[in-house]
């Protein structure tokens, strides 16, 4: 039966009548499970509490939580009130999170530990997870029936930042109707109905988990248990999908390499009605994907998609005529191109950028509409992407045309690295790229040139990093050199670098 669904929700709702004592999700770490019924009231109850808190419609909520049921409910509840629910992973240091909230300005930011300076300069509620003020011990106090309110699919229902930023970020923005065509496509795609069951261990404020877990699962009417992150259950990773009986995982590369260095005694691949595992949200090395395939008995998918668009493409495991090697096809939604760069479709077998036209691609950039008329030839979006195609219109990724550092599936910019750095009073000029690494897929490495006379340790310069970038886009590695190599119009010659 095809359901003529317009947002989320409406199908939230939907499944809470249908299937009301369904289990939809479960907290693997918590033990705490929701049906589809007992979802909806929360949802219910968490968007009065928006509105308590002076959320409307086309407002933005910012959401900066770890894996949880409140990441959940404040998601979903912020989709019902017709307001704009801005995600931000968790593992953000201060000075970014501050510069995200200073440019998107929400009407309330819901944060896990939010600092003195940001609650002084935006309206902050502090989340809290166990004890008398809990969250979800809060919203007992609120109605748990539903608000009538009409939302319009064309509308603004996400704004998610594809990179940090210390100047300005890049906000993301997709309608209900774009995610709506991202996720039934998806769903086709990948067979997904109402026995699935997925393993959501990716941080929930990326679309990545989002985009392949959450919301399919939710479209199809199905069910997914979930952790904090892969590193509190990788111990008991296999043994969770046995008992849960999962049959779709989402994984980066940089948990598949963890995944190959943990000695699991008790694995049994007759055990497990798991078909495969899907890779996705950075290039996964060939090598990286036999070895996993020949240790468990198990296909890998690799998967292609943008922050601006979800999923482009995939090289399903089971499709007849599957390549080593490639990222497959594009989905049935997505027209995909590989442009020269003339913006001429390339011949089979030419490298060139990937370029795409699909209706589930987002509305724009926030308050960058210039960026947005910007990033398009000939009516495709240009990815900032390398591949090529062969005879049979297989992709094969070869690279960023962007200086993008991919670490563990973020993308991390090197300008960032750079501005943080050059603020340091020892140093003159800095320029960062992305280096290699097994775990990581991609780690920082920083090129310095200190100013005449000045000396600093490299110890001084990575604590410093840290303390304004986080420990996750700081620099791995830091080298100091005399000049940094440049264009004769003084561009950064990055390739000269890696």
């Amino acid at each position: 039966m095809k359901l003529d669904f317009k947002n989320f929700s409406q199908i939230l709702n939907y499944w809470a009548v249908e299937t009301p004592e369904k289990i939809f999700v479960t907290d693997i770490l918590s033990g705490k499970s929701c049906s589809y019924a007992d979802f909806n009231k929360l949802v219910n109850s968490t968007t009065r509490f928006l509105k308590k808190h002076g959320v409307g419609r086309g407002d933005i909520v910012s959401l900066c939580l770890r894996n949880s049921l409140e990441f959940l409910v404040a998601y979903f509840a912020t989709i019902r009130l017709g307001a704009i629910i801005n995600p931000i992973p968790i593992s953000v240091a201060d000075k970014e999170l501050a510069a995200n909230l200073d440019f998107s300005k929400p009407k309330l930011s819901l944060l896990e530990v939010p600092s003195t300076k940001i609650a002084k300069r935006h309206k902050i509620f502090s989340v809290k997870f166990q004890g008398k003020g809990a969250f979800l011990k809060i919203l007992k106090n609120f109605s748990d029936k539903k608000l009538s309110i009409s939302l319009d699919e064309d509308k603004p229902v996400c704004l998610y930042y594809s990179s940090g930023t210390t100047a300005k970020p890049k906000g993301i923005i997709f309608s209900h109707r774009g995610i709506i065509n991202i996720i039934s496509a998806t769903c086709r795609w990948f067979g997904h109905n109402s026995n699935s069951r997925h393993l959501a261990i990716l941080p929930m404020a990326h679309t990545s988990v989002m985009h392949y877990s959450v919301l399919p699962v939710l479209y199809v009417g199905g069910s997914f248990v979930f952790a904090e992150n892969f590193i509190k259950i990788r111990k008991d990773f296999w043994r969770i999908i046995r008992d849960y009986k999962v049959n779709y995982v989402q994984t980066v590369p940089t948990i598949i390499l963890m995944i190959l260095s943990i000695t699991y005694s008790n694995y049994h691949r007759s055990r497990l009605i798991l078909p495969y595992i899907a890779c996705g949200s950075a290039p996964l090395p060939e090598k990286n994907k036999k070895l996993f395939e020949n240790r468990f008995g198990l296909r890998l998918a690799n998967l292609y998609g943008l922050s601006e668009a979800g999923h482009l493409a995939s090289d399903y495991p089971f499709e007849k005529g599957q390549k080593p090697g490639s990222i497959g096809r594009p989905l049935d939604i997505v027209d995909l191109k590989v442009f020269d760069d003339q913006g001429r479709e390339a011949p089979v077998g030419q490298t060139g950028e990937i370029a795409v036209k699909t209706p589930g691609f987002f509305l724009g950039y926030h308050k960058d509409k210039k960026l947005y008329e910007s990033s398009f030839k000939n009516g495709y979006f240009c990815t900032g992407d390398l591949a090529w195609k062969d005879n049979s219109s297989i992709l094969y990724y070869v690279g960023r045309k962007k200086d993008l550092i991919i670490k563990g599936g973020v993308n991390i910019s090197p300008n960032l690295i750079d501005e943080v750095l050059v603020k340091h009073p020892a140093v003159a000029e800095a320029a960062s790229v992305g280096k290699p690494d097994e775990l990581f897929g991609e780690v920082a490495k920083s090129f310095v040139v200190l100013k005449f006379g000045r000396l600093v340790s490299q110890k001084e310069l990575f604590d410093y990093c840290r303390r304004e970038l986080g420990e996750f886009k700081s620099p791995s590695e830091i080298e100091f050199i005399k000049e940094i190599p440049k264009t004769a119009s003084g561009k950064i010659l990055r390739r000269k670098l890696k």
